[in-house]
This record gives structure tokens, C-alpha cells and sequence, in this order.
């Protein structure tokens, strides 16, 4: 199975954060063995979730990413921030796949009950 979760640069962040879908943003480093644990499960949820979000991971071995993520304390990886418009809405860290999937759940309904 191929990757559905692309690895961005700071430059690509800029036209998933336009979309109106909630983004999950995965903070990893390549070298992390609990981020290549989670990356299959990651995968797996993308494409089971795809349809109420977008992913996309950003990978703390590049200096420009790091600083980016120290800026929003992420202190642990791997580390999901759910984002809709900007607003981050949940973080979530470790690779409890079930976690993540429930906090995507719940999330994408707290956003479409404000929307209605």
C-alpha cells in the first residue's frame, strides 16, 4: 500500500490550510520509531476518514518544521493537531489509532453543528 498521507514542506502547508474540511496535521520525524509505528495506522485512517478530512504530516527533521512545531509546544511525537480554519481545534499525541479516529469523529461534528 502506498503512502496517502504526503510528508509537506512549510510552503505546501499554505493550500491545505485553505480548504474548508478539517485538517489533521501529523508532527513526526522519520527517525522516531513510534512515528513509523503509527504512519501504516495513519495511512489507514486517511483513507477510512479522507472523506471529512485532509492529512498531511510535517516531519521535525527539517529546522524550518521544527521551529514551526515549537511554536505550537509540540513536545512529543508522534502529535496530531486537528485544524479547521486555521483554529486548531484538538491536539492529539502517542499512537493510539483510536484516539485519533474518535477525536476526528467528534471534531468534524462539533464543526458541522456550528455550521447548521
Amino acid at each position: 500500500m502506498t503512502s496517502s498521507v504526503p510528508t509537506i514542506s512549510l510552503g505546501d502547508l499554505e493550500k491545505f490550510l485553505k480548504t474548508d474540511k478539517l485538517l489533521v496535521m501529523e508532527f513526526m520525524s522519520s527517525t522516531s520509531d513510534p512515528c513509523k509505528f503509527m504512519k501504516p495506522k495513519l495511512d489507514s485512517i486517511a483513507n477510512e476518514k479522507g472523506h471529512i478530512a485532509d492529512f498531511c504530516a510535517l516531519d521535525i527533521d527539517n529546522k524550518d518544521i521544527k521551529r514551526f512545531a515549537q511554536r505550537f509546544r509540540v513536545e512529543a511525537l508522534p502529535a496530531f493537531l486537528l485544524v479547521h480554519k486555521r483554529w486548531i481545534k484538538k491536539r492529539v499525541v502517542g499512537v493510539d489509532q483510536d484516539e485519533l479516529k474518535k477525536a476526528i469523529d467528534n471534531t468534524n461534528e462539533q464543526i458541522r453543528n456550528k455550521s447548521a
